[in-house]
């Protein structure tokens, strides 16, 4: 069974969203243990904030990494798959689910550049830039893709 945490910078609203959300986490749940992790994202006023929020985020995100747990960082300059490597690398990162894997998503105004180099991956799910509620969206239903592939269910066509 895969063991996964979804780190977000920003708190999710109560929305349909949420709604997805909660049906892709149920979907999942037989084969991955899934927790999101919702960061309160640092106030900010004019985008000059920028430097000093994505650090003082950067700081809240690293007191959650540990190092024993493979660490994957979302942004629209990662590595992309299409879903059957998707599929492969989901395996691979975890060891075949032996090994934890904690993916991060950014808040408004993005990641902290610096922690790129600080993590095990960075991946992409698309070169367009996304709410983190649809970035979400858009991990778990690949993640469920990705296992529904990997136990030859009809979910992938």
């Amino acid at each position: 069974m895969y063991r996964l945490t979804i780190i977000t910078v920003g708190k999710n609203k109560p929305t349909f969203e949420q709604k997805i959300i909660a049906r892709y986490l149920k979907q999942i749940a037989p084969y991955a243990k899934t927790d999101l992790l919702e960061l309160k994202e640092e106030k900010f006023r004019v985008q000059a904030d920028q430097p000093r929020v994505l650090a003082v985020e950067a700081k809240k995100i690293r007191a959650h990494l540990s190092p024993d747990k493979f660490s994957i960082l979302l942004t629209e300059s990662g590595r992309t798959f299409d879903s059957l490597d998707f599929s492969r690398q989901l395996a691979q990162w975890s060891q075949n689910q032996t090994q934890h894997l904690q993916f991060i998503i950014g808040g408004p105004l993005g990641l902290d550049p610096k922690l790129k180099s600080e993590v095990d991956a960075v991946f992409s799910l698309s070169p367009l830039t996304f709410t983190h509620e649809l970035a979400q969206i858009l991990l778990l239903e690949q993640i469920y893709r990705a296992i529904t592939i990997q136990n030859q269910k009809t979910y992938h066509y």
